[in-house]
């Protein structure tokens, strides 16, 4: 999981999952999922203030 702020687009989903997918490579895990975005704020809530999170499951 890697979590960011911001609104959500596919350009902040992109650079966002480039970084996770590095540092997987760098910690050797390996994805047993699809990644997938997640988001928790309404969308009244301030850009600044809302929680993303990029997910890729691992195989254990």
């Amino acid at each position: 999981m890697l979590r960011y702020s911001g609104n959500w687009n596919e350009t902040s989903y992109q650079s966002n999952l480039k970084l996770l997918q590095d540092w997987m490579l760098q910690k050797q895990f390996e994805a047993a999922s699809l990644p997938r975005v997640a988001g928790y704020d309404p969308p009244w809530t301030l850009p600044f203030q809302r929680r993303n999170e990029v997910l890729i499951d691992i195989k254990s």
